[in-house]
C-alpha cells in the first residue's frame, strides 16, 4: 500500500503543477477540500471531477483515502495539498498518512505521519 500511495501521489503531484500552469490556480480551487474514501465507486461524482482535472485515474477499493485542499500559505502564497491515509500503516517506520503540498513557486514538500 506505501509504494500504491507514493506513485499515486506522485502522479496527483504531477497532475497539480500541470492544472497551475494552464489555470493559474491549484485544484479543488477556492478553499474547497475534497475527500476520496475508501468505499467510493469509481463512478463517485468527486472521483469524476478529481479524474476529469489533474488527467489521472484514483485507484478506488484499495483501502486509502484521499483529501485535496487548495489554501493561500501566508509565507509562500497558493499552494495545494494532497494527503493519502489509510488505517493501517502505509510505510515500515508506522506511518498511515502521506502527504504532499505544491506551491505555486513549484516547490513541493513530502512528509509521512
Amino acid at each position: 500500500y506505501g509504494s500504491e500511495a507514493s506513485v499515486t501521489m506522485k502522479q496527483l503531484i504531477e497532475g497539480e503543477i500541470l492544472y497551475y500552469l494552464d489555470k493559474d490556480k491549484f485544484f479543488p480551487e477556492d478553499e474547497q477540500i475534497l475527500e476520496i474514501k475508501p468505499d467510493y465507486p469509481q463512478d463517485h461524482q468527486v472521483i469524476l471531477d478529481v479524474s476529469a482535472a489533474l488527467k489521472i485515474t484514483i485507484p478506488v477499493g484499495h483501502n486509502l483515502q484521499y483529501r485535496f485542499y487548495s489554501f493561500v500559505d501566508p509565507d509562500k502564497g497558493l499552494a495545494c495539498q494532497i494527503q493519502i491515509s489509510a488505517d493501517f500503516p502505509l510505510f515500515k517506520g508506522g506511518q498511515r498518512t502521506l502527504i504532499g503540498t505544491v506551491y505555486k513557486s513549484g516547490e513541493v514538500i513530502l512528509i509521512s505521519g
